[in-house]
């Protein structure tokens, strides 16, 4: 929600299943002395090769203040953001690798009870660019630069945006996402997520998501690039369901003990997390003009977003009759044709 003081403004955003406040995490004390916790989710940087490199495995990550054993990339809940600058024939090169060991196998029940229950391994998968307009299943051959080691296509190829490829427990997968093959592709904010089938809901369950901005002509324009830019990647995990186990004082984190391995716990009882806080706390002065990227990477609802007129500086409580409108100018990665 938004509160109007002689010096700042706080922020509040209302989902469409549960509240995610821009205040403060659960249990810590009120925030009355201007502190903001939102933080955008830690940048990626290439390699001295140019290449982006995600780790998926388990790692202890502290949420809500406790600690859970998370599937996660590179350690983060969510995982890092990609950027691409603006630019032509920009290749995006990212090597995937599953740190996991063992085989996970799971029942898992068809949809409503409509279809019939299927077995999946959780601890294979791989890795898509939603929103990415790139070749689905190998990119183009280039004999100057081919494909070398392990995770290599056929015939010395990088791999595409190839969902159907499976990413076993130890083994490495190279992508090569060539964004302007046909023409300059379009700037937005997209994401990256595992798109194994029967897998995708436990790992994005966990946080197993980042924000892939790709950045273009708009980014340039003088009153774009004049605003402060705010990263919101959003997702429901279910911490406080009773299938959920925190790490005791000293317990290690390993992937026999992880703490989330329930993707139908998620319910509208559950806690939003933006950037992996609870209720995080945005201070905006007054007059300032800010451009959020918002992602929601949760399962399996959708959510609207509204902001609204504070009563006070904690974020106690807010008026319902006075919504703040904001100006939206993108959507699934596309910019509307007005702008």
């Amino acid at each position: 929600m938004i509160h109007h003081s002689p010096t700042h403004r706080y922020a509040r955003l209302a989902g469409l299943v549960l509240f995610a406040a821009a205040c403060s995490d659960n249990g810590a004390p009120a925030q009355s002395n201007g502190v903001e916790t939102f933080a955008n989710p830690p940048e990626l940087s290439p390699d001295a090769d140019g290449v982006y490199r995600l780790e998926y495995g388990p790692r202890p990550v502290t949420l809500d203040g406790a600690r859970y054993c998370m599937r996660t990339y590179n350690g983060l809940v969510p995982g890092p953001t990609i950027r691409v600058r603006a630019g032509a024939n920009r290749r995006v090169r990212i090597d995937l690798h599953n740190g996991f060991t063992r085989v996970d196998g799971r029942e898992v029940s068809g949809m409503e009870g409509h279809e019939a229950p299927t077995c999946h391994d959780f601890n294979l998968t791989n890795l898509h660019f939603h929103g990415g307009h790139v070749r689905p299943d190998l990119a183009a051959a280039d004999p100057t630069a081919p494909c070398t080691g392990d995770g290599c296509g056929p015939d010395g190829r990088f791999y595409g945006d190839n969902v159907l490829l499976t990413v076993a427990q130890g083994r490495s997968a190279r992508y090569r996402w060539d964004l302007d093959e046909d023409g300059t592709h379009h700037e937005g904010t997209d994401w990256y997520h595992p798109h194994t089938h029967g897998s995708t809901a436990i790992q994005v369950v966990n946080g197993v998501a980042g924000a892939l901005i790709v950045e273009g002509p708009l980014d340039a324009e003088p009153a774009v690039a004049a605003t402060r830019e705010r990263v919101m990647v959003i997702n429901e995990i279910p911490l406080h369901h009773e299938t959920a186990m925190p790490l005791r004082e000293g317990d290690a984190c390993n992937e026999n003990n992880l703490s989330i391995d329930n993707f139908l716990s998620v319910t509208e009882g559950m806690p939003m997390l933006v950037n992996g806080r609870v209720k995080p706390r945005l201070i905006t002065a007054p007059g300032q003009v800010e451009r959020w990227r918002m992602v929601y990477a949760g399962t399996p609802d959708e959510m609207a977003m509204k902001l609204y007129v504070g009563s006070d500086a904690n974020c106690t409580s807010y008026n319902p009759l006075r919504l703040v409108q904001m100006v939206q100018y993108a959507r699934d990665g596309i910019t509307m044709p007005h702008y």
